[in-house]
């Protein structure tokens, strides 16, 4: 039970960072915005702001935090916890499957159709 919990919290944590590292990455390389002070000096640029403004057509914009605090949110409650539970709990409930070292029990559609076939597996 103890690698179980080592296993959801590992979940938890990849899916979080993914999730908010996806969002940063969309607002950084599509919608042209910047981690620092709008100042074109972010990535190495050296143009001044009406320079940076005119090349992206608009007014340069700084990370929304609270947008990207969504995504982290989204990314440990439904991506890390729900699907962890969906997918861990309901093969542990299901009946049908192997029972590894950690107690979780894992199964294969491959495993029922080559049992009916009368391989052994």
């Amino acid at each position: 039970m103890h690698h179980a919990r080592n296993l959801a919290c590992s979940q938890v944590a990849v899916s979080t960072v993914k999730t908010s590292i996806a969002d940063l990455m969309t607002q950084c390389v599509i919608e042209r915005k910047s981690f620092s002070e709008v100042d074109g000096k972010s990535f190495g640029l050296r143009l001044s702001n009406r320079a940076l403004s005119l090349l992206l057509a608009r007014p340069p914009q700084q990370i929304d935090w609270k947008r990207n605090m969504v995504f982290i949110v989204f990314g440990a409650l439904y991506l890390g916890c729900f699907q962890w539970w969906i997918q861990v709990g309901g093969q542990k409930n299901a009946g049908g499957g192997k029972a590894s070292s950690s107690g979780i029990r894992l199964s294969c559609p491959s495993d029922a159709s080559l049992s009916k076939s009368g391989h052994n597996v």
